[in-house]
């Protein structure tokens, strides 16, 4: 991928399989590893424009997307785990 890359066609490379996936039972996950600085923050949550999304908020409406032609109900358990020098941050919690 080089900076002519779009968001999408991240998600569409590397997550959008997975996001389908985990609505058929398969456990999945979506990792962005690098080096400081080197658009990984960007890449997972996205800009501030809606076709900037990143990979989670696409893999999120995915997911609800194929849940929402699944006939009965679902349970859906997401984590979102930022790890920086040896600690894991939960980036969800409320309370942080």
């Amino acid at each position: 991928l080089d900076t002519s890359t779009t968001q999408d066609m991240i998600y569409r490379q590397t997550a959008e399989e997975c996001a389908k996936l985990c609505t058929e039972g398969v456990a999945s996950c979506i990792f962005a590893y690098g080096q400081t600085g080197s658009g990984k923050t960007y890449t997972v949550t996205g800009g501030s424009q809606y076709d900037e999304r990143g990979l989670i908020p696409r893999a999120i409406t995915d997911v609800f997307k194929h849940l929402s032609q699944k006939e009965g109900e679902c349970k859906v358990f997401i984590s979102f785990i930022e790890v920086y020098q040896e600690a894991c941050y939960d980036l969800l919690d409320q309370d942080k």
